[in-house]
């Protein structure tokens, strides 16, 4: 899910209804809020530092993948990309985003991790034991791309004729 927003340093000034949805606050609820009442506590010191340098004009956008907490009490993942429109002198104008929900991406990379971290811990614990891992290259051979056995180095790569 993907919503516009006009955050400000005071608060928004506009709330599209994907927005709302996203977040599970009504647009007049957010409206009374600033940008930052919706980042997850843990995130806040660095949220205000990020976002300080932004309307500062230290930098031209703003990019950052950071928690929200919904008005449910839900934490979402959600990728923030903003520009800054300056007059002249430099000073903030108008300020537009685009805040796209990568919660499902979010627990998706911990899951991997979390296998990954698996394996890698009964690989490290097989008391002489081995890994092997083929794969298949572009012309058909089986090629050993990672041979590990405990306390020595990995293996060479072989190469070999997949059979059929």
């Amino acid at each position: 899910m993907t919503g516009r927003s006009r955050p400000t340093s005071l608060g928004w000034l506009k709330t599209p209804p994907r927005f709302c949805q996203l977040t599970g606050y009504s647009r007049a609820e957010l409206l009374g809020m600033t940008s930052v009442d919706l980042v997850h506590q843990e995130d806040r010191q660095r949220e205000h530092v990020h976002l300080s340098a932004y309307l500062r004009g230290e930098s031209p956008n703003y990019e950052d993948e950071k928690r929200y907490v919904r008005k449910d009490g839900a934490e979402i993942w959600v990728q923030v990309s903003a520009a800054m429109q300056r007059d002249p002198s430099g000073r903030p104008v108008r300020p537009a985003g685009i805040v796209q929900d990568i919660t499902e991406r979010k627990r998706a990379e911990e899951a991997l991790r979390l296998s990954e971290e698996r394996l890698r811990s009964l690989g490290d614990n097989l008391p002489n034991g081995a890994i092997y891992r083929y794969e298949h290259d572009e012309d058909g051979l089986l090629g050993l791309i990672h041979h590990r056995r405990l306390g020595a180095a990995r293996g060479r790569v072989l190469r070999r004729r997949a059979p059929g």
